[in-house]
């Protein structure tokens, strides 16, 4: 009998050593051990179900590796007892948890001391002393002494060894345990598929992991290649349950959709700081705050209430903004306003924290540099980040890259009006602007190619048809005819409300209507919406639950509403105020997807040459095909001109030449000179 007992333990030992063996050593060595592990651990002990726990305590562990994750965590355990000079703590751990029957010693009849030996002592290390206490803590009793016996016997020898392999467990525990620290490696808290996922994405600490999660929002994860919805939110979840011990605060903005953020709000709690943040954000230090600026004006004269160069920035910025009435706030500039407010908030925060110049201390030569630094903005790690980056987010920057020469030309321009201003007003003595020039580079005429053939602009109202009757569709559908008859710039189009409609007598008993459109550089036009537009645009506000009737409708709704999907709302309410716009970011992006749709499309029906060019197409590119398409129908370029919003009448008449050389080619073919 008891060499039967005997082959039975030695058998259990090889297997606990093959297990053992079978663990990723390397990878666990980095691994830190928290208060969730103990958990798992202390209901391991109890002998509940290994997978259960693995999925209540350890989400980023494998339920199905939950064996093998214990086997990792009594090693650490056994480890630590070593160390600590705690032998018997060190054999107590080796017995195995009370509920597993299989290769549980204290659920089998009480073997020898040679056999408890050679299980827990192989090597022969210990003393016979210590061999006894490991004996003791594992059964109750020294080899000889009588012990417990049958079924109550095995309760018992069982419910004692959990009673001090707990206490031992809250001891080491007090030894072991680790809270996250920002600078960990994420690969010290998940396991290695998603911590290898996370670096693939540039997660590479729990401080990246933070920022990333602060920085977009509740959809953090996206772009992350293997991060979805379910592991995105469980790593939330971590994160804001260690956010105490991290010393950090997960914003509104992580839970929040984007459209129902309010930004400004958000931007006025931020802290203020001497750094690469946003403009509303931004501290200047009192020494570089322009005070006693260099070229300075005499304060007595000046026109302006600022008393240094940020309070002058904002003045400025102020005077482009829409008059009381039209709309204020950042939510509502247009895309002018914000290149201005851009290009003076890149500008300011280079002089303070690159150049260590007040803006009013600004002479030529550093106007130069700050040229130079608009075609290489470095280092590109402090100074640029996508544009999708929100002003709100920590990890938005001022620049995408490089600026191209239009763009680079436009801010010099931009800078100058901003000098030009302050000098104007008596702030400033003079401009530093006006001795500078863009770089040679020159850009060339409005790129007219840049728009849709006839026959892909009917490729596209078919597209669009074909897609899935959704809120989405009906915009899609909506934008593009809209856009293609106005010739609007998308900034103009999601600006655009009801009340900007007019109806106008047009001859004695004939009426129109109008659209009364705030264009770049602050110039109003009116762009006519004849019957077939105001047509679709009906249709349109049908589909959203608002009245068609625009004497009945809200005048301050816009015509391009968020989507809203009938199953999404009540049967003739709209599930979004009409009052919410959208950005034309959000349009851009939108025509994009569309675009290469469409374009993948045409690739299965005609030649892919046609399928790549609709691919690179734009939002923009409806603009220039509204110019196109008039000139060839014979339109008068003036009344082309003034739906564009042109300053001059030679930026049309780009479209005239493309017209007449389209024109020589076809008649070239059809002679057969081409």
């Amino acid at each position: 009998m008891q060499r039967a007992r005997d082959r039975e333990i030695s058998q259990r030992r090889r297997r606990a050593r093959a297990f053992a063996s079978s663990l990723p050593r390397q990878s666990t060595r980095a691994r830190k051990l928290g208060r969730e592990h103990f958990a798992f651990f202390r209901g391991a002990l109890e002998g509940l179900p290994l997978a259960s726990l693995a999925r209540r305590y350890l989400p980023f562990e494998d339920p199905r590796r939950a064996r093998q994750t214990l086997a990792w965590l009594r090693a650490e355990v056994v480890a630590t007892a070593r160390h600590a000079g705690r032998p018997a703590l060190r054999h107590l751990f080796q017995v195995f948890p009370a509920g597993d029957p299989e290769e549980n010693p204290a659920s089998a009849e009480t073997p020898s001391l040679e056999a408890f030996g050679e299980v827990h002592d192989p090597q022969g290390v210990l003393g016979e002393a210590d061999l006894l206490a490991a004996y003791r803590d594992a059964y109750g009793a020294s080899e000889g002494a009588p012990a417990a016996t049958g079924k109550a016997g095995k309760h018992e020898r069982a419910a004692r060894l959990r009673r001090r392999q707990r206490e031992a467990l809250a001891w080491i525990e007090s030894r072991l345990v680790q809270a996250p620290q920002l600078d960990h490696p994420v690969a010290a808290w998940f396991d290695e598929e998603v911590a290898a996922r996370l670096a693939a994405g540039g997660v590479d600490t729990v401080y990246q992991l933070v920022e990333r999660i602060n920085g977009l929002g509740p959809r953090w994860w996206s772009g992350v290649p293997g991060i979805g919805r379910a592991t995105g939110t469980r790593l939330h979840a971590w994160v804001s349950e260690n956010a105490p011990a991290l010393g950090v605060t997960l914003g509104a903005q992580t839970t929040v959709p984007r459209s129902r953020l309010d930004v400004s709000a958000l931007l006025a709690d931020s802290p203020r700081l001497t750094a690469i943040v946003p403009l509303e954000r931004f501290r200047v230090p009192a020494a570089l705050d322009g005070s006693q600026g260099r070229f300075r004006a005499p304060q007595a004269q000046c026109l302006l209430a600022a008393t240094n160069d940020y309070a002058a920035l904002l003045a400025w910025l102020a005077s482009k903004r829409p008059a009381a009435g039209e709309g204020s706030g950042p939510q509502r500039l247009t895309h002018t306003q914000r290149a201005y407010r851009k290009e003076a908030e890149r500008f300011l925060l280079w002089a303070i924290l690159e150049r260590k110049t007040p803006l009013s201390s600004i002479a030529v030569e550093d106007c130069a540099a700050y040229r130079n630094f608009l075609a290489d903005p470095q280092p590109a790690r402090l100074w640029c980040a996508p544009r999708s980056r929100e002003r709100w987010s920590a990890l938005w920057r001022p620049f995408e890259g490089p600026l191209a020469p239009a763009s680079e030309r436009q801010a010099l321009t931009i800078l100058a009006n901003l000098y030009e201003w302050l000098m104007r007003n008596r702030y400033l003595v003079g401009n530093p602007w006006s001795a500078v020039a863009p770089r040679e580079d020159r850009a060339g005429p409005i790129q007219t190619g840049r728009s849709f053939t006839a026959r892909q602009w009917a490729h596209l109202l078919n597209a669009v048809e074909r897609l899935p009757e959704t809120g989405r569709r009906r915009r899609l559908a909506f934008v593009l005819r809209f856009a293609y008859a106005t010739g609007l710039r998308l900034s103009e189009l999601a600006a655009a409300r009801l009340a900007d409609l007019q109806c106008v007598e047009l001859e004695e008993g004939e009426t129109g209507w109008m659209l009364q459109v705030l264009g770049k550089g602050g110039r109003r036009r009116e762009v006519p919406l004849p019957d077939p537009v105001m047509g679709t645009l009906a249709e349109y506000l049908r589909a959203r639950g608002l009245d068609p009737a625009l004497n009945a409708a809200d005048p301050e709704a816009y015509l391009i509403g968020k989507i809203d999907d009938a199953a999404a709302r009540l049967p003739g309410r709209p599930a979004f105020d009409p009052r919410e716009g959208v950005a034309a970011a959000t349009l851009a992006a939108d025509l994009k997807r569309f675009f290469v749709q469409a374009a993948r499309a045409l690739g299965r029906e005609e030649r892919k040459g046609a399928a790549a060019r609709l691919e690179r197409a734009s939002a923009h590119w409806l603009r220039h095909t509204h110019g196109s398409h008039a000139v060839a129908a014979n339109v008068p370029i003036e009344v082309v001109q003034n739906n564009l919003g042109h300053a001059s009448l030679s930026t049309t008449t780009i479209y005239v030449t493309s017209e007449k050389r389209r024109r020589y080619r076809e008649m070239a073919k059809f002679l057969g000179g081409g």
